[in-house]
């Protein structure tokens, strides 16, 4: 498995793949609690959390699913209203109802936010899942050091 190596002046720490993954199903309880997002709960707290996120060309971090299932979802959410306006119990719906936008947008938005990470005005907001566990291509494994 991979490793994810700390370096410092006193010394190197190594993280083995498996122990990552372990604190990563530890990690992803309480970051998705503190994300708020609920199923069943409507998508207001998805609609706060995608309006920090610009919605970006075609092509470009993937992300532009996740605003369409937004629209989506708001676009039944009025429906759902309609019909459910006016009705009362035991009368039969005016409207068919839906609640897959809603199901749709929030299971991808929580995926999104679990497995990768979310660019929110230009800063990545990174997810208890979101650690990159090789170093980048060029990039010095020690910090550099400022030159006198």
């Amino acid at each position: 498995m991979s490793r994810v190596y700390f370096h410092s002046p006193h010394g190197t720490a190594e993280l083995l793949g498996s122990e990552r993954a372990w604190l990563g199903s530890i990690a992803r309880g309480p970051a998705e609690t503190a994300w708020g997002l609920d199923m069943h709960g409507g998508i207001d707290r998805a609609k706060a959390i995608l309006d920090l996120a610009p919605e970006v060309p075609d092509g470009q971090f993937g992300a532009n699913y996740l605003h369409r299932h937004l629209r989506e979802a708001v676009a039944q959410e009025h429906a759902n209203k309609a019909a459910y306006a006016g009705w009362r119990p035991g009368q039969p719906m005016t409207a068919p109802t839906s609640h897959e936008p809603q199901r749709q947008l929030i299971s991808a938005l929580r995926t999104r936010l679990n497995l990768v990470c979310l660019h929110l005005d230009g800063k990545m907001a990174a997810t208890s899942s979101a650690v990159m566990n090789r170093p980048r291509e060029g990039a010095s494994s020690l910090p550099s050091q400022p030159s006198s």
